[in-house]
């Protein structure tokens, strides 16, 4: 059995969206959500819907019993950050 290409990734990076990675190599290089990764991968869409949710609510929880594939309405956006004025 072959390998296949090398795919090299670095250290997620926190967004309030989610986990973000960046991938090198392969058929696929850029920056991905790793609950889009997972979802891909794992998670049948017959529907061929467009967007995945965290069932949680947590970005961080990117288990596949956690994602849920929804239309672009159904995706809860997290609340912006307001900072105090110095």
């Amino acid at each position: 059995m072959a390998a296949g290409p090398k795919v090299t990734a670095v250290k997620p990076t926190l967004y309030p969206e989610g986990l973000k990675v960046k991938l090198r190599g392969g058929t696929r290089t850029g920056e991905f959500y790793v609950h889009d990764l997972v979802a891909e991968v794992f998670l049948p869409n017959p529907n061929r819907l467009p967007a995945i949710r965290h069932r949680d609510g947590n970005v961080r929880n990117n288990k596949v019993d956690n994602l849920q594939w929804v239309r672009l309405e159904e995706v809860e956006h997290p609340e912006p950050v307001v900072y105090p004025r110095p």
